[in-house]
């Protein structure tokens, strides 16, 4: 069985493993590419977390995403590798980085398996202004 479909990319900062197999998703952005992230200083590091939800597969794998700016840089967090069982019907891959962007539209993200892009998506990154930012924040 190859490797498995990508079914969604949920944006966040942070994905916590908590007790029979759940997760905690902290600071959620959206579904790419429906993802809007509003930054005030590019200069600034920030933290984001790709959660991909894939299908069943099998076999032995190298895995990795990458995060492509605008401007062509990459930044690539380490890759893991996973051992996929036909007998669980979902694998899910997380991968977290934390840096400055180089500026603002849209980024591609993509997860990769042996060195091969498997799956690729979207997300919008704006710059806005201290005063934008606090229509952003909710009720």
């Amino acid at each position: 069985m190859p490797f498995p479909e990508t079914k969604a990319c949920l944006v966040c900062e942070g994905a916590r493993l908590e007790a029979y197999g759940k997760y905690s998703v902290l600071g959620f952005y959206g579904i790419a590419p429906d993802v809007y992230i509003a930054i005030r200083e590019f200069i600034q590091p920030i933290t984001l977390c790709f959660f991909f939800v894939c299908g069943r597969g099998s076999g032995n794998f190298n895995v990795g995403a990458r995060l492509i700016a605008p401007n062509g840089s990459i930044i690539e967090p380490p890759s893991v590798q996973a051992s996929l069982d036909a007998s669980i019907p979902l694998a899910f891959f997380i991968f977290t980085v934390q840096n400055a962007l180089p500026g603002p539209g849209q980024y591609r993200v993509l997860l990769r398996a042996n060195q091969e892009e498997r799956y690729a998506t979207t997300i919008e990154c704006s710059h806005v202004t201290p005063e934008q930012m606090a229509h952003l924040r909710g009720p």
